[in-house]
C-alpha cells in the first residue's frame, strides 16, 4: 500500500467513523424526545395538582420520576435527559414522584471595560428550586434550591453573561436520595 493510499484508507476511516457518530447522536435525541414527548398531556396535571400536605419524613425518592420545568411548561430539558435509567420514568404510567422546577438568574454584579470603566454588561448567577412531590400521596417531599457557579469573573466582558444551570447538581441531588 502506497503512502497516498494510507492517507485516503485514513480519510476514510475517520468520515465513516464521524458518520456513525453523527448518527448514534442524532438517534439517541431523537428518542430523548420522543421520551419528552410522551409526557405533554400529563403536564398540566403535574403543574396544578394541589399538594396534600408536606411530608414529615427525610426527602426521599418513590419509584420513577419525571422533571418538568414549571416556567415552559415541559419536561425539563436540562435535567431529564440526565437521570439515570432506574429513576427515570419514561412513560407516565410509572411516574410516582415528580419534580417541579424553576430556572432562574440573580443578578450578582456587572462587567466594566478596563480602560473606560463604562459599564458594558450585567453579571447572572443561574439558580434552579426544585419541588419535589409524592405523586402516589400528593405530598409535598422536599424544596430545594441549588446554585450555579458564579459568572466569569473578568473585568471587562462585553454584554450579559448568564452561568450554566445547576443541572447537574439538581440530578446529583436526585440520583442520592434514599429510595422507597
Amino acid at each position: 500500500m502506497t503512502f497516498k493510499q494510507r492517507i485516503v484508507a485514513v480519510v476514510v476511516g475517520v468520515i465513516v467513523l464521524f458518520g456513525v457518530t453523527v448518527t448514534k447522536s442524532y438517534l439517541s435525541f431523537a428518542e430523548q424526545e420522543k421520551q419528552r414527548a410522551r409526557f405533554t398531556s400529563h403536564i398540566a396535571t403535574y403543574l396544578q395538582t394541589d399538594v396534600a400536605a408536606d411530608s414529615s419524613d427525610s426527602p426521599y425518592l418513590r419509584g420513577k420520576l419525571v422533571t418538568v420545568d414549571v416556567e415552559k411548561g415541559e419536561v425539563d430539558y436540562w435535567t431529564y435527559p440526565k437521570l439515570p435509567d432506574e429513576i427515570k420514568a419514561v412513560a407516565p404510567e410509572e411516574v410516582q414522584t415528580v419534580g417541579l422546577i424553576e430556572w432562574g438568574w440573580e443578578k450578582v454584579g456587572h462587567y466594566e471595560d478596563a480602560e473606560t470603566g463604562q459599564q458594558t454588561g450585567d453579571a447572572f448567577q443561574s439558580y434552579g428550586r426544585l419541588t419535589l412531590i409524592d405523586w402516589i400521596d400528593k405530598t409535598r417531599i422536599a424544596e430545594v434550591t441549588f446554585q450555579g457557579d458564579a459568572p466569569v469573573q473578568s473585568l471587562s466582558y462585553d454584554g450579559d453573561f448568564k452561568g450554566w444551570q445547576p443541572m447537574f447538581k439538581v440530578v446529583d441531588y436526585l440520583t442520592e436520595l434514599p429510595r422507597r
